[in-house]
């Protein structure tokens, strides 16, 4: 299997995660959540720069564990979690918060590099985390959370039904998360 074929299939995987992660049942909890972050003010973290992300060696859709590795490793960052809303849905997010300063330490996807210089973010002190094993999870009102909450979970669940289906087609995954 040549190179490129190889990335497109861990590609197609990665979205298929992606797609379950946000597959589950609509809840009261959801909706009363995603009411109250409609609410709040959305701040603009800029992102650090990519020179930065590369030398320290951050991943890309691990915000959690880049943010906690930036607490961990210097005790001038602190973890800040999240919403970070898109397209009516709010992801949960991580970023730092360094000499007053919020800052988004997890670069793109490389197909989306180039893309904004920074990420709206609604911080959210109600979250905790809890060390489960060699996990940490993120509770919210004693809820966990999940990959983040649909403004409407019906329209979204259908949305991502319909790009499970062009993935498992063999469609290129870009085409199919960029296609209406």
């Amino acid at each position: 299997m040549g190179e490129a074929k190889r990335r497109r299939e861990a590609l197609r995987q990665s979205f298929l995660k992606m797609v379950d992660l946000w597959s589950f049942p609509e809840t009261e909890w959801e909706r009363d959540l995603v009411v109250e972050l409609s609410r709040r003010p959305v701040l603009r973290v800029p992102r650090a720069p990519d020179w930065w992300l590369e030398y320290t060696r951050m991943v890309p859709q691990q915000c959690h564990v880049n943010a906690r590795f930036m607490a961990d490793s210097d005790p001038e960052y602190e973890h800040v979690t999240g919403w970070w809303p898109q397209s009516g849905n709010f992801a949960l997010h991580s970023v730092v918060r360094h000499k007053g300063q919020l800052m988004c330490v997890t670069p793109p996807q490389s197909f989306l590099r180039g893309m904004s210089d920074h990420v709206d973010f609604i911080p959210d002190p109600m979250i905790e985390w809890s060390d489960e094993g060699a996990d940490s999870r993120a509770y919210r009102d004693g809820v966990r959370l999940g990959a983040g909450v649909r403004a409407d979970p019906a329209e979204a669940i259908r949305c991502q039904e319909l790009f499970r289906d062009r993935l498992l087609a063999g469609e290129d995954p870009l085409r199919a998360l960029f296609r209406p």
